[in-house]
């Protein structure tokens, strides 16, 4: 329980959008291209509310996991993952399948990209700092017998920087693969 947790933790792509906020932000309101440096600074001020809300799901987790209960938290936390990935993905899908070759026929719904891209991600990490943040590292400092706790939360944790490591250095890769929309909806699934 303590190990599936972890990887759990990590296979719903919290580090890619922690890793790679600024250049997902840069393809939602700018496209793939090159910024100029008025646009750089504006990403720049953009990745605030992205830490502020995981922030804020941090406090909210901490206040919330002993009066909800360690199941409901999680179980809330990954359905607001999965609404809030399939959001970030849909925002992505019309900027990739309507607006790059045809954002005259919609321009206001394409000027919207961004800012949907922007919110999802942070009601993403809202929702994730309220279970899947803290419940994993709790529970496996519960569970485990104290004569082996160090051990089993050691291997535990191992698998959480492994999987880490998979998902963050995969993310590219993927979309390319697979296309931007269809990463986020995997990550979601």
């Amino acid at each position: 329980l303590g190990v599936a947790l972890q990887l759990l933790q990590q296979l719903v792509g919290i580090n890619t959008i922690m890793y790679y906020s600024g250049s997902i932000l840069q393809q939602s309101f700018y496209g793939r291209g090159e910024p100029t440096d008025e646009q750089r600074q504006v990403l720049i001020w953009l990745t605030a509310p992205v830490a502020t809300a995981q922030l804020l799901g941090c406090l909210c987790g901490m206040r919330l996991i002993d009066l909800s209960g360690r199941k409901t938290l999680a179980l809330a936390s990954l359905a607001g993952i999965a609404v809030t990935l399939a959001l970030e993905g849909a925002a992505f899908g019309l900027d990739e399948w309507m607006c790059l070759d045809h954002a005259d026929s919609a321009p206001r719904l394409c000027a919207a990209v961004g800012w949907v891209s922007l919110s999802a991600m942070a009601a993403y990490l809202i929702a994730f700092g309220v279970g899947m943040a803290p419940v994993p590292w709790l529970v496996n400092a519960e569970i485990f017998p104290l004569d082996v706790r160090s051990t089993c939360v050691g291997i535990a944790t191992a698998a959480n920087w492994t999987a880490n490591l998979v998902v963050a250095a995969s993310f590219l890769s993927l979309q390319e693969a697979v296309s931007r929309p269809a990463t986020f909806w995997i990550y979601g699934l």
